[in-house]
C-alpha cells in the first residue's frame, strides 16, 4: 500500500485550500498512491467562524475527486452538523 501525505500551507479561504486538496489528490494518483493524508484544517482552515455551506460545497467536490480516483482520504478539516437540536462540530469522518 502507497500513502501519500500533503503537507501544504493552510489558509481561511475554502475555495483555494479545495484546489490544494484536488491538486494533492492528483499527485498521489500520478504516484499510485492509495491513500491521501492532509493536515489538520486543510479545508476548512483554522476557525470556528467558516461559511458551512461553501465548506459542505467544497467538501463534496473533494469527494467526487477522491471517489473518481478510487483514492482514499484521511482529510483534516472541520464541519459543523445539527443533530437533534444540539450542534456536532466534526474533526474527521469515514468515507467508504
Amino acid at each position: 500500500m502507497i500513502v501519500s501525505g500533503k503537507k501544504n500551507p493552510v489558509s481561511n479561504d475554502i475555495e483555494l485550500n479545495k484546489k490544494n486538496v484536488i491538486s494533492a489528490i492528483q499527485q498521489a494518483i500520478a504516484e499510485k498512491s492509495e491513500i491521501l493524508l492532509t493536515p489538520e484544517g486543510c479545508l476548512s482552515g483554522y476557525t470556528h467562524q467558516f461559511n458551512q455551506k461553501e465548506l459542505i460545497q467544497a467538501l463534496e467536490e473533494v469527494l467526487q475527486e477522491a471517489k473518481k480516483n478510487s483514492i482514499g482520504l484521511a482529510l483534516g478539516t472541520c464541519f459543523m452538523k445539527m443533530m437533534e437540536n444540539v450542534k456536532i462540530r466534526f474533526v474527521s469522518i469515514k468515507i467508504s
